[in-house]
């Protein structure tokens, strides 16, 4: 452990070291302290690069029992705070390394292998180096040492980009701490690169740089994560610029030292590391660096053009009257159709201001915070998931997933209540899937848009929470059949009312527009079993009406046939009365013409029943006065069809004969 003795230690031997840099009388032993030096700072940005690397690799792995220090690790990755740093880092530790291979290389320039020792005295490591020249490791060695750097970058640049809305907690703050920390010793090994002659280490102007850019990332990174800590969700974006920074000084640096193995080994005098970076003498020259560069590399030198230097002297008046009218800009706004805004004068609202183009008094004497004008938003009660978006769609096409309404479907805004039942005469419970959506907006009044930028943060844990809650004391104070059987348009109303008067008591300028239920069923996995109960009560109830009708059926026509014999009985006693009334009437009506002449009445009836009798009887009349053996009897009339003209035998009949005469 680094105890103070071990401190103690190191601070001597960064003190020796920075001795031993500054004697240029002795360009051995400055030799010696630089490799001590490089060897320190090797040590320093290595176990700096390890341990974030590790944090790192315990997250993605998910590693169980370290849950602060993964939350935070997760956080810092997210935020994109973490591969900034360890970019960085990676960066300048390949940079370190490949400058240390040269200093050793210089140190032992004979053609021997070697061994590199390193670390403290108590734990010394020992490396061996290849049997190799100057100028094959100012080839070679750069290309493999710096082209494995910058893959690295590449890697941790691609695995930890920042993502967005990452909301700030509790370790925010410890990260951003901890990155500004860091940040001290970066910068005090800067200071020492900088001390550093050039006669002893030519690379240390490129080494300086580099850990100049190193500690102003540091810095920077520290800075944002604070930022971010105070909800500024915006910094992602400047965290995830600054992060392309050190990776394009490494991919320029591993350019360099690949397209140097198409050179020839240089001698040792004038062999040197491959750290200069284009990119690093921008960002660390100042504003002259551009021209410096072009006239280092191109032989143009602008400092002897008019034109060039007339805008030089232009340039900061152009630029304080470009940042004035920047300024008296920021008085100008324009808010959108659907948009308000809640004008501050020195932190003070004064009045609520409509769509259009406001001019205003500049940042920061004056502010307009945005509120939605009309804005309808929908949120889902008892889930934390947001509602889904409403999907267009044609008529001709097929709906999507998300409409599938069915009771074997779930969905990610559903929620689950237990509702009260009874079993076997028990008192039990049961579960039911509900998906309610509420529909909410800003008010549309000036007092609701003041309400919403200062009574309230979040507007929709507002309306979630109240509405979850009176959905779980609705629930949970009915019966499965009464959820059930409920109508939905006045469940809907009763909801939408109590949560506008919860909403209301909160005065966060909340709008309750409506109330939908989409669907209120038991679970998927019982809504078989539910639809088999529903389906065999239905069936009873069919089965009962169908006998119902049949009995009526049945009864009907029993009435029917019974109405019809009684009809039937009644006319019939009817016609047997009539009938006997009418024999009656004849029999008085005979009998009174009996009594006038008895002679009459009954030949009339005699000769009538005659008549009647001889209908359907064929007559021969035969005179009385001929008498039977008198003679033959010739039948003169037609012959029948189908019978032939011969006499008749039955004149000759004595019966015959003796009927006829007994006939007048």
């Amino acid at each position: 452990p680094w105890k103070s003795a071990q401190w103690r230690t190191l601070c001597i031997h960064w003190s020796m070291a920075q001795r031993d840099l500054t004697n240029n009388d002795a360009p051995a032993v400055a030799l010696s302290g630089v490799r001590r030096l490089l060897l320190r700072l090797v040590w320093l940005y290595g176990a700096w690069a390890v341990a974030l690397g590790v944090l790192l690799t315990l997250w993605l792995v998910s590693v169980p029992g370290l849950g602060p220090v993964i939350d935070a690790t997760s956080e810092a990755a997210k935020s994109g705070v973490a591969g900034l740093v360890l970019v960085t880092t990676v960066m300048v530790l390949t940079a370190l390394v490949a400058i240390l291979a040269m200093v050793v290389s210089r140190q032992h320039p004979s053609p021997r292998g070697r061994a590199l020792g390193f670390g403290f005295r108590k734990w010394r490591a020992q490396v061996a180096l290849p049997t190799t020249t100057i100028g094959y490791v100012a080839r070679v060695g750069q290309a493999t040492i710096i082209t494995v750097g910058a893959v690295l970058v590449g890697v941790i640049f691609s695995l930890f980009s920042p993502t967005l809305n990452v909301a700030p907690s509790v370790y925010t703050n410890v990260v951003a701490a901890i990155v500004i920390a860091f940040t001290f010793p970066a910068l005090v090994s800067e200071r020492a690169a900088a001390a550093v002659s050039a006669t002893v280490l030519p690379e240390a102007a490129s080494l300086r740089r580099l850990l100049l850019i190193a500690t102003v990332l540091y810095a920077l990174a520290g800075g944002l994560e604070i930022l971010r800590g105070f909800g500024h969700s915006w910094v992602v974006w400047p965290t995830w610029g600054l992060t392309w920074v050190p990776a394009l000084i490494a991919v320029e640096l591993a350019l360099r030292a690949l397209a140097r193995l198409f050179l020839p080994e240089p001698s040792p005098a004038s062999a040197r590391a491959a750290t200069e970076s284009i990119l690093a003498d921008v960002f660390t020259r100042g504003p002259r660096a551009p021209a410096q560069l072009i006239r280092t590399h191109l032989g143009i030198d602008f400092s002897r053009s008019w034109a060039l230097s007339y805008l030089s002297a232009a340039l900061v008046p152009a630029l304080v009257i470009t940042a004035f009218f920047c300024w008296f800009l920021t008085g100008f706004k324009l808010i959108g159709t659907s948009e308000r805004g809640v004008y501050e004068q020195f932190g003070a609202p004064v009045a609520v201001l409509g769509p259009g183009l406001h001019v205003l008094a500049p940042w920061p004497f004056g502010k307009v915070r945005p509120v939605e004008f009309g804005t309808i938003h929908s949120v889902a009660t008892g889930t934390e998931e947001a509602a889904d978006p409403a999907e267009g769609i044609s008529a001709e096409d097929s709906p999507p997933a998300s409409l599938n309404r069915l009771w074997t479907t779930t969905h990610a805004t559903q929620a689950q209540y237990l509702v009260a039942s009874e079993s076997g005469g028990k008192q039990t419970f049961q579960t039911v899937n509900t998906e309610i959506l509420v529909l909410y907006r800003i008010g549309l009044t000036d007092a609701d848009a003041m309400q919403a930028v200062y009574g309230v943060i979040k507007q929709e844990d507002v309306v979630r929470q109240a509405a979850s809650r009176l959905a779980l004391r609705y629930f949970g104070s009915r019966t499965l059949e009464a959820v059930m059987g409920a109508q939905r348009e006045s469940l809907q109303e009763t909801l939408r009312s109590e949560i506008a008067r919860d909403v209301a008591a909160a005065k966060g300028g909340i709008e309750i527009v409506g109330v939908v239920i989409e669907e209120i069923h038991p679970p998927a996995g019982a809504a078989a079993a539910y639809h088999a109960v529903q389906a065999a009560g239905i069936n009873a109830e069919a089965s009962i009406s169908t006998e119902i009708g049949k009995a009526a059926a049945t009864s009907g026509t029993a009435q029917s046939e019974a109405i019809q014999l009684l009809g039937s009985a009644q006319a019939s006693a009817v016609e047997t009365v009539e009938t006997a009334n009418g024999d009656a009437y004849r029999f008085v009506a005979d009998k009174r013409g009996y009594d006038l002449s008895p002679r009459s009445f009954l030949m009339e009836h005699s000769y009538r029943n005659l008549a009647s009798a001889l209908v359907q009887t064929p007559l021969t009349i035969i005179d009385h006065r001929l008498k039977a053996g008198s003679g033959t009897v010739i039948d003169m009339r037609a012959s029948r069809a189908g019978q032939s003209s011969k006499p008749d035998s039955s004149a000759a009949d004595p019966a015959i004969s003796d009927q006829s005469q007994n006939q007048p």
